[in-house]
């Protein structure tokens, strides 16, 4: 008996093994993408909620210190001696610290006082803030406090001392 060439018989299996074979190279490909996206997208949402709450405790202390003339001022000639801050927060001789809560970080802002330029009577100072989330610093500000602004003529009840803020830095 001869054989006969039956055409494309067998041309469907081969299509089948070269379909498979592509799966079993890309859907692992394409797994391992989708795994990465959603570890990434999770530590992008840790990230925001830190930064939002060391935004917030920077925020909260200088409108603090806004609200309170006497704090973050020397107690002595400019450049020297311990800060004052008449009312709590107050945690120290040099410093000011200012605690937030916000989305499960928590975030401590400490104010320090920097040096004065040897100007005796100034009225103007300058501090830095440095805010640290959970132990690991995020944001360091540098602000001036305009005491030399006068009271308005209404009275100084309600009135908040202008604050300049020179630079606000992020670190990464």
């Amino acid at each position: 008996m001869t054989r006969r060439l039956r055409g494309e018989d067998g041309a469907s299996l081969l299509l089948a093994i070269g379909f498979l074979t592509l799966a079993a190279v890309f859907i692992p490909a394409l797994l391992d993408l989708g795994t990465t996206n959603l570890v990434d997208t999770s530590r992008l949402n840790e990230l925001r909620g830190s930064v939002y709450a060391a935004d917030a405790a920077t925020d909260e202390a200088l409108q603090y210190l806004r609200s309170k003339p006497g704090c973050g001022q020397r107690n002595q000639q400019p450049g020297t001696g311990p800060l004052q801050c008449p009312t709590p927060p107050y945690t120290g001789p040099s410093t000011s610290q200012f605690q937030v809560t916000l989305n499960n970080k928590t975030a401590i802002t400490t104010v320090t006082g920097v040096q004065g330029t040897g100007c005796g009577l100034c009225l103007d100072r300058t501090v830095t803030l440095d805010t640290a989330v959970d132990g690991r610093p995020f944001i360091t500000a540098r602000a001036i406090i305009r005491d030399s602004t006068p009271c308005p003529p209404a009275g100084c009840a309600g009135f908040d001392t202008p604050i300049d803020v020179v630079s606000w830095t992020y670190q990464r």
